[in-house]
């Protein structure tokens, strides 16, 4: 039996790694082409303009090098990582390791890893998991995740755990036997206890996750290289000829809404509803881009106003995307008051502000660091009339304009990649917990041990 290892390089022991910068590994439960793929490029890259070298190893498309960061697709075979992962791990020779998110494939390669090369490793903490696992775990999810949610869970607490789980359906979903790719509960527990510390994606997730597990937390949100995103590259003819073969003529304030829609709010149609209030006095047009969980025609078809012409982008690439963003009038994501959207911070809105375009968004959480009417519209509520009221401000262009560069300055202060790489590489180098403090966790670990015994190829 192994137990825990844990090795500490120089670097973070308080010295610099052998070769004078230390090499970080992320694994990320998507690719380099989605939104957390695209932030997290711009931040590697800016750890390497601190000296670091980054590689990626993302669960979907992407590989190859970008500014300077290595991006590579993991594999894993019956939920362990496959031979030719682990010789592109080794040859990289990592540091440290940050597993992006607490999704099931990412957490069994990220585990995985510390088991096998002792690395110490930080979790970046996207948004709170609890929503997704309640809508897509397939088992009994009653206060399972709560359960081992303190700093030292007792025997007691640990036992009642391990007996609440589904273990048939674990071992399944740890193999690849289920296709499920959410949240996992014991490889989260795990992840979270065996961490030597988080990251989290705003102020609000960061003080909830140290209530939590009693570990300290940096900020690191989706971050952005400003320099590069310049306001003003789409001149205002070829705004015209691109909207209108997306039949959106006519003097209209565009609206754009990327990301994913969730099918567990109802915010998406809140937002619809409003938006088709406003358009009975101002004329508007609508952009979608990204992933849908619902039938976004039915429900397009049932809560918009057919006066509102819309286009749908997909999955547009990245280059094309922030074309449509300088487009668009104003970056919508709305959101309804609850506790996902508390401790969350859409990637989408530092890139809108990046680029000095107001944004329309919810005070709940990350709009309490922002002023209504300052940086952002922002809604206090979850009424349909109060949305439209907002909306309706970002009709009036000279509005808009005032917002708009205090929006990018806003961004410059707190989006940087450069200034959050930097401060990313001076929270890894605190010293960590020693492994000795998560013993009570052995029960759970030992599972997983059985797991990789049974089928690694390490």
């Amino acid at each position: 039996m192994r137990g825990l290892p844990l090795r500490l390089p120089g670097w973070l022991g308080g010295g610099a790694p052998a070769n004078g910068h230390p090499r970080i590994l992320f694994v990320h439960a998507s690719s380099r082409l989605g939104s957390s793929g695209n932030y997290l490029q711009s931040l590697g890259a800016g750890l390497v303009r601190h000296g670091a070298a980054c590689l990626m190893l993302g669960e979907g498309r992407g590989q190859g090098a970008h500014d300077g960061v290595a991006w590579a697709r993991f594999g894993l075979r019956n939920g362990c990582i496959d031979a030719a992962t682990w010789r592109r791990v080794r040859a990289f020779e990592p540091d440290l390791m940050v597993m992006v998110g607490v999704r099931a494939k990412a957490m069994l390669a990220a585990l995985e890893i510390r088991h096998v090369l002792g690395l110490p490793f930080f979790i970046q903490c996207e948004d709170d998991d609890r929503a997704p696992f309640e809508r897509y775990y397939p088992g009994d999810t009653a206060n399972l995740l709560e359960m081992l949610d303190t700093p030292a869970p007792t025997a007691d607490q640990v036992a009642a755990f391990a007996g609440a789980v589904d273990w048939q359906l674990t071992r399944a979903l740890w193999q690849g036997r289920a296709g499920y790719r959410s949240v996992e509960p014991v490889l989260r527990a795990l992840s979270f206890h065996l961490c030597d510390g988080i990251a989290a994606i705003w102020h609000p997730l960061a003080r909830e996750m140290e209530r939590r597990f009693g570990k300290p937390a940096m900020i690191l949100p989706p971050v952005v290289d400003t320099a590069a995103l310049v306001p003003g590259g789409v001149d205002a003819s070829l705004r015209r000829r691109t909207l209108a073969k997306q039949g959106m003529t006519g003097d209209r304030t565009v609206l754009f809404v990327s990301g994913t829609i969730y099918d567990f709010s109802d915010e998406f149609r809140l937002f619809l509803q409003a938006v088709s209030e406003v358009a009975q006095r101002h004329p508007l047009a609508l952009l979608l881009a990204g992933r849908s969980r619902l039938d976004t025609d039915r429900v397009l078809a049932r809560y918009l106003a057919d006066t509102v012409p819309v286009a749908n982008l997909g999955m547009p690439a990245w280059q094309r995307y922030l074309r449509f963003v300088e487009m668009a009038d104003a970056i919508c994501v709305p959101g309804v008051a609850d506790e996902f959207n508390r401790l969350r911070l859409p990637g989408r809105i530092p890139v809108a502000m990046a680029l000095a375009k107001p944004v329309f968004t919810f005070r709940h959480g990350f709009g309490e660091s922002l002023e209504d009417g300052r940086e952002a519209v922002l809604t206090r509520d979850d009424e349909v009339g109060h949305w439209a009221e907002q909306l309706e401000r970002l009709c009036d262009a000279a509005f808009r304009k005032e917002m708009s560069g205090n929006a990018r300055r806003f961004a410059e202060q707190e989006f940087d990649a450069g200034a959050v790489a930097k401060r990313l590489l001076d929270y890894a180098g605190q010293p960590s917990r020693a492994a000795g403090e998560m013993s009570y966790v052995m029960p759970l670990y030992r599972q997983l041990e059985r797991h990789w015994e049974h089928h690694g190829q390490q």
